[in-house]
């Protein structure tokens, strides 16, 4: 963690991350989405990325620790559960997504960020889960003190549920890699 993240407000870490993914969700469909206004599906990139930058903006602020320092036990995971809780409860990720919290079981060592989302499962297409879920992977990964519970053998979800009662969870893997393409088939 750069020193430079902890002298920063966690309100105002979690924005320029936000911001950032905006930015690159707005900016990389701008073409495509001047091109073919019609395309309902590039409407909600931005909202993809700007909810990834967020979530990531939520593991780097939350808590800013040093990795020598970070209490892989129970107890810590519950204590840093509770600090992260303080901004996601009720926090707007984006204009469609809130924080509804972290949950800790300490008898499956699991962590579970839940997240609700106002939008139908099947507005967001599969190419911006992909997309999403790397980022999710390479920000929980790098971040502390997540990466460290990783480390010693606990599962971190992030479980999205949806206005129509869908729900998708990312289970974080360090060795994530995006799927491979699939060819056409050739008749």
């Amino acid at each position: 963690m750069p020193d430079s993240f902890a002298a920063l407000p966690v309100w105002a870490i979690i924005a320029i991350f936000a911001v950032i993914g905006a930015a690159a969700g707005g900016s990389g469909t701008y073409f495509l989405r001047n091109s073919y206004p019609n395309a309902v599906i590039l409407r909600y990139l931005p909202i993809l990325t700007t909810l990834a930058g967020a979530a990531l903006g939520v593991l780097i602020a939350l808590p800013t620790i040093r990795a020598e320092r970070v209490d892989v036990s129970c107890a810590g995971a519950e204590t840093y559960a509770a600090e992260a809780n303080e901004t996601a409860i009720g926090g707007e990720v984006d204009e469609v997504t809130r924080g509804l919290g972290f949950t800790v079981d300490c008898g499956s060592n699991e962590i579970v960020f839940d997240l609700a989302v106002a939008l139908d499962m099947a507005a967001i297409p599969p190419a911006d889960w992909i997309a999403a879920e790397g980022n999710f992977n390479r920000g929980l990964c790098n971040t502390l003190p997540w990466s460290r519970f990783l480390d010693e053998g606990w599962t971190f979800r992030n479980r999205y549920t949806f206005q129509d009662g869908g729900t998708r969870t990312f289970t974080a893997d360090c060795n994530w890699e995006p799927p491979a393409a699939v060819a056409p088939a050739v008749p």
